[in-house]
């Protein structure tokens, strides 16, 4: 008997389900099978550090429905969507341990009746959200207990306690939205696991930064992946060197640190060499891929962040 065995399936999705569907009226045999860690991409976007995420292919409520009926059982989703139907069906996957939802409709989805409803998920271990409203950190760390990965991008977050030790599971924390201050304030002492954290914006940062007296966090002892997406210089964030200085004494297994603040790569490659120190942005993507043609010129130019006037 014939078996096609599929590890990974990217978007156009409806092409892959169309193949099945062909399967199943032309030929005795069953539809092409994911194997091992199954992954299905749903649509397709791309977005650039400071950049607002750009749609490239959008999935519809049609292809949802499809890869339930043909996959049922898949483990990793990764969604771009401008429906919020879409998001309702996720939950109805009850085996994935890893889902990246991204919302482009012209108003970001509530995370209330969507998001909410994925508690059904026992298994997730991976979770990745952009652009969604009223974000709950408390719901998060009581509905996902095996949680080892969060995503939080260009959402709206409730401000609101998180419970001690609710996320302590995480291993892995990127938040690239602004925080509330009681959130801010209770999630490190929640998340004290964490060995990779990822920052995005100059008061999130400045926060992160700040005064061992200000700061919501006394100290990551496992911590050693630091990324802090900000090009703004020091005094501008308000972070004295002092407060750097505490800062990174109170990181003591950080072995990697990735920022565009030359403030901030001078001081740690100054006092701190023991830590590796990389770019966000690349420098050779930036300066050759707009040159191979004029259609990749446009689409550089259409992901850029917008230059705000003086």
């Amino acid at each position: 008997m014939l078996e096609v065995m599929l590890s990974l399936v990217h978007t156009p999705v409806n092409e892959i389900l169309g193949l099945s569907q062909d399967f199943d009226e032309d030929w005795s045999v069953p539809a092409p099978l994911l194997g091992e860690c199954p992954e299905l991409t749903l649509g397709r976007s791309v977005a650039v550090p400071g950049s607002e995420i750009t749609m490239l292919e959008d999935t519809s409520f049609e292809d949802i429905w499809n890869a339930l009926e043909q996959y049922p059982s898949i483990q990793q989703i990764n969604v771009t969507t401008t429906s919020s139907e879409v998001i309702a069906r996720l939950g109805s996957f009850f085996f994935l341990t890893r889902l990246s939802v991204t919302y482009l409709a012209d108003r970001p989805c509530l995370f209330d009746g969507y998001i909410t409803h994925l508690r059904t998920l026992p298994y997730l271990t991976d979770l990745a959200l952009a652009r969604f409203d009223g974000v709950s950190f408390a719901f998060i760390a009581k509905a996902f207990v095996a949680l080892k990965n969060l995503t939080i991008i260009g959402c709206t977050v409730r401000n609101e306690s998180i419970p001690p030790d609710g996320l302590n599971r995480l291993k892995s924390l990127q938040l690239s939205t602004a925080i509330p201050p009681d959130t801010f304030r209770t999630m490190f002492a929640a998340a004290g696991s964490l060995s990779e954290l990822s920052l995005s914006g100059g008061k999130t940062v400045a926060a992160f930064l700040a005064a061992p007296e200000s700061r919501p966090w006394k100290t990551q002892k496992l911590l050693q992946r630091l990324t802090l997406a900000t090009r703004v210089p020091l005094k501008r964030l308000g972070v004295d060197p002092e407060h750097l200085h505490a800062a990174m004494r109170s990181m003591p297994e950080l072995k990697r640190l990735s920022t565009d603040s030359y403030d901030i790569r001078l001081f740690v490659g100054n006092y701190y060499p023991q830590v590796s120190l990389t770019w966000l942005t690349c420098t050779v993507c930036a300066a050759d891929f707009p040159k191979i043609s004029a259609v990749q010129e446009r689409f550089w130019e259409s992901v850029q962040p917008k230059a705000k006037k003086a």
